[in-house]
Formats: structure tokens, sequence, C-alpha cells
């Protein structure tokens, strides 16, 4: 499921989200595929590869991030799992609980962060989708698209 980070974790510079879908959202793989090709399409320096039907592949040289599509029936379990330990404040918490659509991005171990920007470009592009939850499993935190 998620692209190992080659012993990289927490702080270590690997990087990770969960971007939880609510069930009444309309975003579709092939809606993101096309939003992140349009971010990317003028960096010369980062090729994206489909790979399988529900997973895209950004790579910068020899480093890459994975970008992947997941509604399998773990994801809704998961979901809940999130906003009972995590979402426990927050208002949306039910909608949160019944997400059974998530994109996972993961990355490579980066230790001198010199991908960060390109992890960075990702998630802007998931923030100007209104309504989607980015879940940050190494710190715990929660937020919702505006």
């Amino acid at each position: 499921m998620l692209l190992q980070s080659g012993g990289g974790r927490g702080k270590m510079m690997s990087y990770r989200t969960m971007v939880l879908i609510p069930d009444q959202q309309e975003l579709t793989f092939s809606d993101l595929a096309s939003k992140l090709q349009s971010r990317f399409v003028r960096m010369n320096d980062i090729d994206i590869t489909l790979e399988g039907a529900h997973r895209l592949i950004l790579h910068h040289g020899e480093w890459s991030l994975a970008v992947e599509w997941e509604a399998a029936p773990e994801v809704a379990v998961e979901s809940a799992d999130i906003a009972r330990l995590f979402a426990s404040e927050v208002a949306d918490r039910a909608v949160i609980a019944s997400c059974s659509t998530r994109i996972t991005i993961a990355a490579q171990f980066d230790p001198t962060m010199r991908y960060f920007n390109d992890y960075v470009f990702v998630l802007e592009v998931l923030e100007a989708i209104p309504g989607l939850f980015l879940f940050d499993p190494e710190e715990g935190t929660i937020r919702k698209t505006a």
C-alpha cells in the first residue's frame, strides 16, 4: 500500500499523507491525474507515469513519490479509526468516519529535503479541491481543504 521510505520515518524526511475523500465528493482518479499532470507539465525534470489503474508515480531523478487512489473495504474501516483516534474534536468527524475512498501519498526517503517542494506541489493540488481531509499519520493531525 504505502511506498516504503528506505528506512526513513517521521522526522527523518520521508513524506506521507492520506487524503480522505467524502463519499459525496465527485473527484475521480482521472480528475486527480489531470490536475497533477497540469501542475507538473512545465517541470522538465519530473516525469509522471501511471502504474496500474489507480497509481501515479512522480519521478524526479532517482527519487519518486507515489499517489495512490484507494477504494478497498479496509479504507472505510481505517477512516472510522482515524475519526475516532484523531478527529474527536473535529466538527466533520462523522464525515471523516464514513470515507470509503482515499488518496495515499508516499515518497522515498529524502534526508536532505531536496525533493520537499515536489511533495508540497502535490499537496497544493489537493488543497485546492474543497471538502477533502488531509491526514498526516506521522503527526496525527487532520485538516479539511477549503
